[in-house]
């Protein structure tokens, strides 16, 4: 089997979805490189397995985090922000990486995996929204 990049699964999918790939390109734009990665890991891993089924804990422990970060109280939540921002951060891009990565290669995502991807897209936009140390590149627009 032929070996994928990343970029001509990308230029499939604006072709096909260019509405979709509006959001695809925004989250590229802000977190290219982990996002690029997680695509192409994703890519790799999808060419080899046909039950995508548990790759977003496998990647997650890759990159040094235990366990998916469910949502939180917010009160959790600030404390975690305030002692392990790498960690949240790691969780949800890498989250919302794979997600899009799922969208990009079959055309659709798993319950469980766009369960989390919103929740972490929500936990982000309301950090990025209360928190005015949160840095800027990590605030989305």
């Amino acid at each position: 089997m032929e070996a994928l990049s990343t970029s001509v699964v990308l230029d499939k999918f604006k072709s096909a979805k260019p509405e979709d790939y509006k959001l695809v390109s925004q989250f590229q734009d802000w977190y290219f490189d982990s996002f690029m990665d997680a695509l192409g890991i994703y890519i790799e891993w999808r060419q080899r397995t046909k039950n995508p089924k548990s790759f977003l804990d496998r990647l997650l422990k890759m990159w040094g985090v235990k366990q998916w970060i469910p949502e939180y109280p917010p009160a959790v939540l600030k404390k975690m922000i305030t002692n392990s921002y790498t960690t949240l951060s790691i969780n949800d891009v890498a989250t919302i990486s794979i997600a899009l990565s799922a969208l990009l290669m079959d055309d659709k995502m798993g319950k469980q995996l766009k369960e989390r991807a919103l929740v972490c897209i929500e936990r982000q936009s309301t950090v990025s929204r209360t928190n005015p140390s949160w840095p800027q590149e990590f605030k989305y627009r």
